[in-house]
Formats: C-alpha cells, structure tokens, sequence
C-alpha cells in the first residue's frame, strides 16, 4: 500500500516498525543482499514513511546496510571490545567508547548516550525512571 501510495503520488501513512532482540531476525553483518526485507526497509522505507525502531547488544553482528541507514541511536551498554569496536564506526561514537567500556551496574542506571538525525554531536543523557 505504501509504495503504491508512493508511485502514486498519494499521502502515505506512517509506519513505524519495533524489533526487540533483533540481531536474531536482522541479516547478518556480512550480508548485502537488499532483497531482505530488512535491508530494503532500512534503506527505502523513509521515503515510504516506514521506520524501524530496534534493541540489540550485538551491533556487530546486524547488516552494515541496517546501520549505515541508521538515523538514531540510542547506547546505554554494549558488553565487548566488539561492539564498541563496530560503534566507533559511526558518527563521533569513539568519543565515548572509553566510557562505555567502564560502564558500572551501580552507577550507570539510565545514562545513555544519544545521537539524533537532527543534532550533529552524541549526547550523554541520564533517564530516570517514571514514578507513579
């Protein structure tokens, strides 16, 4: 419907996609093959009005062509050299590996570090937890 839409110069909906855990469904990192659904939606689906919002602690391992169409990202705690290692590839990520490597049960609840299509630096922000 939405590239009909689309090809048609119609108003198109906006969708928006939410996958937890998705280094289980996404295509593997080595993986250019943009037929997959995920790969095209990553690359195509904003001018369809599609997003795709993902959680995943192995960034390593999701397709580069998901990550590269990446807009916003939002890091709060990658476990290994790894990760961090595939992060410092985007944007200014590697001003921060250092701290996300010593992060700390104890006192880095909430501290997240943000990086939005519409700001040109990371951001460390602290997210406190809704009350009642």
């Amino acid at each position: 419907d939405s590239m009909n839409r689309f090809t048609n110069a119609r108003p198109n909906n906006f969708i928006q996609f939410y996958f937890e855990e998705a280094h289980n469904l996404f295509p593997k990192k080595d993986d250019r093959n943009l037929s997959q659904i995920y790969n095209r939606l990553a690359k195509e689906g904003a001018k369809l009005n599609l997003g795709l919002v993902y959680a995943t602690q192995e960034v390593s391992s999701i397709s580069s062509n998901i990550l590269k169409a990446t807009q916003n990202w939002f890091i709060s705690h990658l476990n290994n050299e790894d990760e961090i290692k595939e992060l410092r590839k985007y944007y200014d990520f590697s001003d921060f590996s250092d701290s996300l490597i010593r992060f700390s049960q104890n006192t880095d609840k909430g501290f997240v570090r943000v990086k939005t299509y519409s700001n040109s630096f990371v951001v460390p922000v602290q997210i406190d937890k809704f009350g009642k």
